[in-house]
This record gives C-alpha cells, sequence and structure tokens, in this order.
C-alpha cells in the first residue's frame, strides 16, 4: 500500500488531505508541526510527503532541504 506523510499544521486542511487521499485507498500519516514531520519523513519510508511551506518549528523549504542532503529519496 502506498504510504502518505502529510506534514500540516492547519487542522482543517490536514483533515481534508487525510480524508481525500484515504478514500482513494492510501495510508496516509498526518503530523501537525515541522520538526516531527521531519523526524518521521527520514524514519518512516513513505512514498510520498505532502507538506505545508510554513510550519512551527520548522519550515517546509528546511525541511526538504534537510532531506535532500540526507539523501531521503521521498
Amino acid at each position: 500500500m502506498t504510504r502518505i506523510l502529510t506534514i500540516e499544521d492547519d487542522a482543517v486542511t490536514a483533515r481534508e488531505i487525510v480524508a481525500e487521499l484515504s478514500n482513494h485507498g492510501l495510508d496516509v500519516d498526518w503530523v501537525d508541526n515541522g520538526r516531527e514531520g521531519l523526524e518521521r519523513a527520514v524514519s518512516g519510508n513513505y512514498d510520498l510527503i505532502t507538506l505545508d511551506r510554513m510550519l512551527p518549528e520548522l519550515d517546509g523549504l528546511a525541511i526538504v532541504t534537510t532531506l535532500r542532503t540526507m539523501g531521503v529519496a521521498t
């Protein structure tokens, strides 16, 4: 099953994303801050990551930059 990580601090938006993707049979995890999102992205073996640009603790651009530097291919 395809695994997706959604990093989104707005609960309403996150619930909509999770519901829509889940309706298509995808396994979706959601976290609401950048630091936890980065930790999950590194350790979670996800097929796809959706993320907000402006997040608490660590912004979306910093997450992408860190993942690329670490060689995470998601």
